[in-house]
């Protein structure tokens, strides 16, 4: 007679596709919103600021906060229920989001989807730094990654569609609910229920263990560049389809579809061929990763000052897909070496101390400065919010330092 198995049976390839699916569904149902802002600001009579901090302050908040409990809870525990009932919980909020009535309502709704979505990203990260080897292990964090540019194609194109069709309220029921089967989908398939607990997990306090990740400078340096990259990058994705819609006069649909395909391709083939170039990179030196990071910020931002000045949509598209690109080489890399600096029984808490720092002080500010910007030279112009973007851009640089002084402080083994 044969024994209960060990350890699940599911394979490191469907392992990394649920994982890459629901990166989907969380990208996608946090992009919703930035589609349908303007209809949204429309009807519930909203400012760019009040959109703002929708759209940032609030969201990230309660993302980054409950992120770091909820990957204690991972590192600890089942790290695939976790998983699971963060997406059935951020997928039910979606569908109610439909049904909000003012800014009170939505801001609720943001809170509850943030926090849902608070505990997918550094659970999926712990699992896949345990299933894949070193050497493979910025790739399969990259394709992870390439999640997001996809969930963020699905929401700006198809969001975009339903939202000129059927309007606003009903583009997030259509779009949340499906969530629910795909978390059934990632119960079965990531349950660890056998899996062996770390021994010294339980033998620490959150204080010495984050006492413990800052001690180490490089990773206190990548979380300094990583903040504030969010800061430009949310602030500028949030807000170009409004530029756009502004801009060109064009429907939600037309920008949804085109904005989508150009940030959601180009950021998913950045990714894909940084995880390539960190696997043949890395194998000189681990600053590699940081490198690519510094650089990337570098060459992005002129692009999306020429997609910002275009007069012509297409000639803005294209800038836009290649700047996504650019922006995104590192970022599977990075979260690579995030684990890597990390001690193994903190991997979750690692990744949730990065999204806290990106989310609270980068994501959440990052739109909400935009707005607040806009709203102090005008509002609701188009040439206003083309000055704000700009004006973030203008930040670029401090992210692309703060990488090198993270590749600096790196202890190589020689």
């Amino acid at each position: 007679m044969t024994g209960p198995r060990s350890k699940a049976p599911t394979s490191v390839a469907v392992t990394l596709a649920v994982l890459f699916a629901v990166n989907i569904f969380s990208v996608m149902d946090r992009t919703i919103f930035s589609i349908t802002a303007p209809s949204i600001a429309a009807e519930l009579d909203l400012s760019d600021s009040q959109i703002g901090a929708l759209a940032g302050l609030l969201f990230s908040v309660f993302y980054a906060v409950c992120g770091i409990p909820i990957a204690r809870l991972a590192d600890k525990g089942n790290r695939g229920i976790v998983v699971s009932l963060s997406l059935l919980a951020w997928s039910a909020v979606t569908v109610l989001t439909g049904f909000a009535q003012s800014f009170l309502h939505l801001a609720f709704a943001r809170i509850g989807v943030a926090v849902g979505e608070a505990g997918a990203t550094p659970a999926a990260h712990s699992i896949l730094a345990e299933r894949f080897p070193l050497g493979r292990r910025a790739a399969a964090l990259a394709i992870h990654s390439a999640g997001a540019p996809v969930g963020a194609f699905v929401g700006l194109a198809i969001g975009g569609f339903l939202a000129s069709e059927f309007g606003w309220r009903w583009t997030f029921v259509i779009l949340g609910a499906p969530g629910a089967l795909l978390a059934a989908g990632a119960w079965l398939l990531l349950d660890e229920s056998r899996r062996p607990r770390p021994a010294a997990a339980s033998s620490h306090s959150l204080k010495s263990d984050l006492g413990e990740l800052f001690g180490i400078p490089a990773y206190r340096w990548l979380l300094c560049g990583f903040a504030v990259g969010a800061f430009i990058i949310s602030g500028l994705t949030q807000w170009l389809p409004s530029h756009f819609i502004r801009t060109f006069e064009a429907s939600p649909r037309e920008v949804g579809g085109a904005f989508g395909l150009a940030y959601g391709l180009g950021s998913a083939t950045g990714m894909l061929v940084g995880g390539w170039l960190t696997f043949h990179l890395v194998k000189r030196t681990p600053r590699w990763t940081m490198w690519m990071a510094s650089l990337s910020y570098l060459v992005a931002a002129p692009l999306g000052a020429m997609a910002l000045m275009a007069s012509e949509p297409q000639a803005a598209y294209i800038s836009i897909g290649l700047m996504s690109a650019a922006s995104t080489v590192a970022y599977g890399p990075v979260f690579a070496l995030i684990q890597e600096l990390a001690p193994v029984r903190l991997r979750s808490l690692a990744s949730a101390t990065a999204l806290f720092c990106a989310s609270f002080l980068g994501a959440g500010l990052g739109p909400l400065a935009v707005g607040m910007l806009s709203d102090a030279l005008g509002g609701l112009d188009a040439e206003r919010l083309r000055v704000s973007l700009l004006v973030l851009l203008s930040f670029s640089p401090i992210p692309a330092l703060l990488y090198l002084l993270s590749a600096r402080s790196m202890k190589i083994a020689v």
